[in-house]
């Protein structure tokens, strides 16, 4: 019998950062030796120490959501490549599905040519983000918990280098801190007046910045709820940054707020 393996790499497209944020997190917070590309790997080192730490690791995560795989036909774009890569070395692929995701949706369905077509053959998992900590548990418990007998290749030195780096980054740096204070910051006109009507000194003036305004005060008098309730509407035309503050949960962007 194969031993349990616990070293992950997380392959996603950069504009759902927060998900693979929330993700590395968990399982890093559970043991877990996970690579992401957090800070975007120069250009001259990318593609060896992607490829070296995709196939050094026993579990490959592909985050799928219903715009994933629009550049895959494009045999030289990267999340076509890593994924290939994971499937010629066969690692234990878990493709995560997000906000809607469906293989048998007729678009995503023509998007899976070539060595893509596997993928709807591996054991999904759907990653609801109000059920985010039930999913993770699912996808450490089921998915994670096996047994590996394939044989896995060392990582070079200057690969294994790059992907600590990228590791500490990621541990310290919350994205959904920076979008808050994106919002703090922002006097623009607002995206969504309509969620804006009962403060409607925020639409007349000072936007997202004026409503964080309201967020900070309703945090600092413990009001919780509306403060979290808040925050989320100065991102409504941000649904990246809505999952993120929304993965961090109340009770810390309470207490994030409180420090205003």
């Amino acid at each position: 019998m194969g031993r349990i393996e616990k070293t992950v790499f997380i392959s996603y497209r950069r504009t759902k950062f927060p998900w693979a944020l929330a993700i590395f997190q968990n399982l890093t917070q559970h043991g877990y030796d996970v690579f992401i590309d957090y800070n975007g790997i120069v250009s001259g080192a990318f593609e060896r120490v992607i490829l070296e730490n995709i196939v050094a690791r026993a579990h490959f995560l592909v985050l799928l959501t219903p715009s994933a795989l629009e550049r895959g036909g494009n045999s030289a774009d990267w999340l076509r490549r890593e994924i290939e890569t994971a499937l010629d070395a066969q690692r234990n692929i878990v493709p995560l599905m997000l906000e809607g995701f469906d293989f048998d949706t007729p678009a995503i369905a023509s998007q899976l040519t070539g060595k893509l077509a596997a993928l709807k053959h591996y054991n999904a998992l759907s990653i609801p983000p109000e059920y985010f900590a039930e999913a993770m548990d699912r996808l450490r418990g089921r998915h994670l918990n096996l047994p590996l007998d394939s044989v896995l290749h060392p990582v070079s030195i200057f690969a294994e280098r790059a992907a600590k780096q990228e590791q500490a980054a990621a541990r310290s740096a919350p994205v959904w801190h920076q979008h808050i204070d994106w919002a703090i910051g922002n006097t623009g006109a607002v995206d969504c007046p309509e969620q804006y009507l009962t403060y409607l000194d925020c639409i007349l003036g000072g936007g997202r910045s004026c409503l964080m305004r309201h967020a900070i005060e309703e945090a600092r008098a413990n009001n919780c709820s509306l403060a979290f309730r808040l925050t989320l509407i100065t991102q409504c035309h941000n649904s990246g940054a809505q999952t993120a503050i929304a993965l961090a949960g109340e009770a810390a962007v309470c207490d994030y707020l409180k420090k205003k």
